[in-house]
């Protein structure tokens, strides 16, 4: 009866565990979105602030994860709402994978952009050197009075 009544409580802290991280597991989906519009709208300031929200919820998950993966160890028999809790946590990963995948590419697109309007600028900068004055770049100018 006491083996019975622990095992319960195991199923309920792993049901409690599993609700707390798919709760941060849909906080990173929704911040996900917020970045992904960040991106569309061309907001440098803001994509910081949504990737260390992201990573401050990523290390939290992976607390739980790791701590939930310990307690389901040792538990011999997932009760249906356990399992409904573990099928809901994959679904959301593998949603937040693919969002991923998407965040990923417009990324690389924001990437070769700038390192495009970089060199354009270096180039240009370049090419407007020919024009300045020997003073502009650095050079004396020196008048003699005779």
């Amino acid at each position: 009866m006491v083996e019975h009544s622990l095992i319960n409580n195991l199923v309920g802290e792993c049901e409690q565990l599993l609700e707390k991280v798919v709760g941060v597991y849909l906080s990173m989906q929704n911040t996900q979105q917020q970045l992904k519009q960040q991106l569309e709208k061309n907001h440098p300031a803001s994509r910081f602030e949504e990737m260390d929200i992201i990573t401050r919820l990523s290390k939290t998950a992976s607390n739980y994860d790791s701590i939930l993966a310990t307690k389901l160890a040792s538990i011999k028999n997932i009760t249906p709402k356990l399992a409904a809790l573990l099928q809901r946590r994959h679904q959301i990963l593998e949603e937040l994978h693919k969002n991923n995948q998407a965040l990923l590419g417009k990324a690389e697109n924001v990437k070769a952009l700038l390192q495009h309007q970089m060199v354009s600028l270096k180039t240009n900068n370049r090419a407007l050197d020919g024009y300045r004055s020997r003073t502009a770049r650095g050079g004396k100018f020196m008048t003699t009075k005779a």
